[in-house]
């Protein structure tokens, strides 16, 4: 870099550019070269944040550092190594709008089909960018991606051996296929440049499974469920609907709401298989049903996928539904929130949970359609940053008319969270039983009693 000594040529004996020789070996392979910039952030700069112990943030000037490094850097990457695919701008901090538009417009004046990343800044950009590891808990509009890690870890530590499972990654590459993003996951080399064992393994168990299930990846598209599903998530493409089953049902797969006539069901990992189908309808709820019988036990490894050949492009009800297999799930996302706050109260948080909720005068509820009325056994799910931090206490009313069941908030469960990151835990607390005698639309309501 001319914008400044702290380089590779001028600062250490290899005195060569390794993205040089790195971009002229992506041309020859037919590989799309894509650059992440920090674009706020430079450790040995006095006017970048990052370094507090060497410099004041008082005397930066960010205008200076754009100026005289950061812009020039952006411009070398853009001018000297051929056809970029993406310039994965991050941490963009406190820039203005402003400064974010110069990193981005000089992207699109120098190469203009070179995409930018959601990280720019100020909503600018082509797509959306989630935080890290972060699975949205629903359907996203748009283009946008989750950037994830193998482990704990972006790039490589040492010390850090807690490896995500190849059926953990396979099935956050079905969940956000399935809502229509990309998966973007991280691999830290070791500073000899080589892949860790840990990572080689696991991504050589997921590229087995594509080799089998590809065809619900590659080119396909959201499904057209608008809740979470138990069992795993849908993708589609037109006349295609695959069913990507993490959690085997059993002999019976039973789906509400697919609007859709199905020709065929088959098992991507067994396709002599028998599946049969049967599709009726519920008058009484307005749903249509669909049945499917499958094998006692799951056919394909970790996450198992069944193809339905259906009419057009698949469609379901958007309501929100009970379950086939009787359970229903209220999730956060797509409940209505009522608050008498002017300002702050409950709102939607960024990992599907309600955040804020710290008034009794708050409360939510969910219109949903029952299809099989009866007694259910009651579990609230909240979430915390680390176990030890969960605060208990909390007693809560949840009511279908005038049925309710209420208790306190009591730990009796946790599990990770594969939707939000590595450091956060749902933790599972069991209120009771409530029973709802009829089918139909039922307004269910939740309600604060106690907040400690």
């Amino acid at each position: 870099s001319q914008a400044s000594p702290y380089n590779i040529v001028d600062a250490t004996p290899y005195g060569r550019d390794p993205v040089l020789a790195l971009a002229r070996e992506c041309k020859k392979a037919g590989i799309k070269l894509c650059f992440y910039y920090s674009q706020k952030q430079d450790w040995h700069h006095p006017d970048a944040s990052g370094n507090t112990w060497d410099y004041s943030p008082d005397q930066q000037d960010f205008n200076r550092y754009m100026r005289d490094k950061a812009l020039p850097q952006v411009r070398e990457i853009l001018t000297q190594y051929g056809p970029i695919g993406m310039i994965w701008y991050d941490t963009p901090q406190d820039i203005t709008r402003a400064q974010t538009k110069r990193f981005v417009d000089q992207v699109y004046d120098i190469q203009p089909n070179c995409i930018v990343n959601g990280r720019a800044g100020h909503g600018i950009g082509d797509y959306q960018s989630m935080g890290d590891n972060a699975i949205p808990p629903g359907r996203v509009a748009g283009d946008w991606e989750t950037p994830a890690t193998l482990n704990d870890t972006w790039a490589y530590k040492t010390y850090d051996h807690d490896w995500k499972p190849a059926k953990g990654l396979i099935q956050r590459l079905v969940d956000i296929v399935g809502k229509g993003g990309n998966y973007l996951l991280n691999v830290g080399p070791t500073a000899a440049g080589v892949i860790p064992q840990p990572s080689v393994t696991r991504l050589r168990e997921v590229g087995k499974w594509m080799k089998v299930n590809g065809e619900a990846i590659y080119g396909a598209g959201a499904g057209p469920s608008a809740q979470e599903l138990p069992w795993g998530s849908m993708t589609s493409k037109k006349g295609k609907l695959y069913l990507n089953v993490v959690d085997w049902p059993g002999k019976l797969l039973r789906i509400y709401g697919l609007k859709n006539r199905v020709r065929r069901a088959t098992m991507l990992a067994k396709p002599d298989a028998t599946v049969s189908v049967a599709q009726s309808s519920l008058d009484e709820v307005g749903l249509e049903v669909l049945e499917l019988g499958l094998p006692a036990r799951s056919p394909g490894k970790h996450v198992s996928v069944i193809r339905l050949d259906v009419v057009g492009l698949p469609e379901m009800d958007q309501s929100l539904i009970q379950h086939g297999d009787g359970r229903i799930l209220l999730e956060a996302f797509h409940a209505d929130i009522h608050s008498r706050a002017k300002s702050g109260g409950a709102t939607f948080g960024r990992f599907g949970a309600i955040d804020d909720w710290i008034s009794k005068s708050d409360w939510v509820h969910w219109d949903v359609v029952i299809a099989q009325p009866g007694r259910f056994d009651v579990t609230v799910v909240t979430q915390t940053d680390h176990g030890d931090r969960w605060e208990s206490g909390n007693r809560i009313k949840l009511s279908v008319g005038r049925a309710s069941v209420s208790g306190a908030l009591r730990r009796r469960e946790t599990r990770s969270n594969p939707g939000a990151d590595s450091f956060r835990l749902d933790v599972l607390s069991r209120l009771g039983q409530i029973e709802i005698k009829k089918p139909g639309l039922h307004r269910i309501n939740l309600r604060a009693e106690h907040i400690a």
